[in-house]
């Protein structure tokens, strides 16, 4: 949309760089379909309103912006913020490319952090969880 932004694309285009875009349920339309011309990689589909951390809800239309959002830029969407549970992953696994879990990680850690077996066993276990609700 800039000078500055058209500089960072063609020196990430030069070093084969993707520069991941964040699109909210915030973001408009017109704004998502600006996106085409610079996204590459993937697409991070910000889940909720607010910031990052663990949720019970999500977006009441998450589906159909995903839905959108794929058929628009042509690219994965990833889906992040606020997931956490096995049946959220399963979910919006079924209609997002992937997910993406960053809180709930990063609670296990400090949870279990200071005792190195145990962080690395609490990490397994979920990540058992989550890979085993995702179809």
């Amino acid at each position: 949309d800039t000078k500055e932004s058209e500089f960072l694309f063609q020196e990430l285009r030069k070093r084969d760089m993707d520069l991941i875009h964040l699109v909210t349920p915030a973001s408009t339309k017109k704004r998502i379909e600006a996106l085409k011309k610079t996204s590459t990689g993937f697409i991070y589909y910000v889940t909720s309103f607010g910031v990052t951390g663990e949720r019970r809800e999500f977006s009441v239309d998450l589906k159909e912006r995903i839905r959108f959002l794929k058929e628009t830029i042509q690219l994965p969407i990833c889906a992040g913020f606020g997931i956490s549970t096995p049946d959220q992953a399963g979910q919006i696994s079924g209609y997002a490319d992937g997910i993406i879990i960053g809180s709930a990680i990063q609670r296990i850690i400090e949870e279990n952090g200071h005792e190195f077996p145990k962080a690395k066993q609490a990490l397994a276990d979920y990540i058992a969880k989550i890979r085993v609700a995702i179809p």
